[in-house]
C-alpha cells in the first residue's frame, strides 16, 4: 500500500465550554458598560447648559496621583493572579494587599475632592445641572470601587486564613476582570470630566446689555424684560436667555411699553 493511499485520521479538537463565572462577569460588564454610557451622554448633554455657576473649570482640579494609584492597580492585580495560579501564595498576598490598598487611596482622594467641592465651592448636587450630572456620573463610578473593594477584602481575608490557593485562581481571575473594568471605566471619565470638556463655559443666565455682560436682576426667567432707567436709554436687556447673544435691535422705551400694554 502507498504512502498516498494512507490517510491520517487526525482526533477531533476537543474543545471545553468556557468556565461560567467568566461568561457571567463578561455580562455583567457589559450591562454595566451600557449604563455607564447614557450617565456620560447625559453629563455631555447637560454641560455648558447650567443657568448658575460654579463652571467645572472654575472647581475641578484633575486628581493626577489618585487615577495613577487606580490604575496601577490594574497591573498588581494581574500578576496577583498569575502568581496565585503558579501556586506562589506568598507574591500573590503581597500585591493583592497593594492592590486593595491602591483601590483605598482613590476612593480616598474622591471623597477629599467631593468634601472640597462641597465645602469649599459650594458645589452640591442640586447646586446646577454640572453638579447634578457629575456627582452622579463619578458617583456611580465611586459606587462600583466600593463593591469592588469590598470584595477585595474578603479575598484578602480568606488568603490571610490560607484558604486561598491555585484551585481558586479561576474565581479570583473573574474579579479581576471585574477591576480592570473598574479601571477602564475611570479613563473614559477622567478624559470627559477632566480633560477634554473641562473649560466649556457655563450658561450662568447673565445679563447682556450691548455687549457686556453683568448680573441680571430675577424680574423673571426665561422672558424678554427691560429696567426703566434702560428704556429711557432706549436699550435691550435680555434676562435668563439660553444663548448669550444681544437682540437682533433694540426697541425705544415707546415701542417696549406698548408692547408691555398689549400684554
Amino acid at each position: 500500500m502507498s504512502a498516498s493511499t494512507i490517510s491520517a485520521v487526525q482526533p477531533a479538537a476537543s474543545w471545553t465550554l468556557p468556565y461560567r463565572g467568566k461568561v457571567a462577569m463578561a455580562c455583567l460588564i457589559f450591562a454595566e458598560s451600557a449604563v455607564f454610557t447614557i450617565f456620560v451622554v447625559a453629563y455631555l448633554f447637560y454641560l455648558g447648559k447650567s443657568l448658575s455657576g460654579p463652571t467645572p473649570r472654575e472647581v475641578l482640579e484633575a486628581p493626577i496621583f489618585y487615577t495613577i494609584c487606580l490604575l496601577s492597580s490594574s497591573l498588581t492585580i494581574h500578576f496577583a493572579t498569575q502568581f496565585l495560579d503558579a501556586g506562589k501564595r506568598g507574591a500573590f498576598l503581597g500585591l493583592w494587599f497593594l492592590t486593595t490598598l491602591l483601590g483605598a487611596l482613590f476612593l480616598f482622594g474622591t471623597g477629599q475632592e467631593w468634601h472640597r467641592l462641597i465645602y469649599e465651592r459650594g458645589l452640591t448636587i442640586s447646586t446646577n445641572l454640572f453638579g447634578t450630572t457629575y456627582y452622579a456620573l463619578v458617583g456611580l463610578h465611586g459606587f462600583h470601587v466600593i463593591v469592588g473593594l469590598l470584595m477585595l477584602m474578603i479575598v484578602l481575608l480568606f488568603a490571610f486564613l490560607g484558604r486561598v490557593g491555585p484551585e481558586q485562581s479561576a474565581r479570583v481571575e473573574v474579579l479581576s476582570m471585574y477591576w480592570h473594568f473598574v479601571d477602564a471605566v475611570w479613563v473614559v471619565v477622567f478624559t470627559v470630566v477632566y480633560v477634554t470638556f473641562s473649560d466649556v463655559e457655563e450658561s450662568n443666565g447673565d445679563t447682556i446689555v450691548g455687549g457686556p455682560i453683568r448680573a441680571a436682576p430675577s424680574h423673571g426667567r426665561g422672558r424678554r424684560t427691560a429696567s426703566t432707567d434702560s428704556l429711557a436709554a432706549g436699550s435691550c436687556i435680555w434676562l435668563h436667555a439660553p444663548v448669550r447673544r444681544p437682540p437682533d435691535e433694540c426697541v425705544g422705551e415707546h415701542t417696549w411699553r406698548s408692547a408691555l400694554g398689549r400684554r
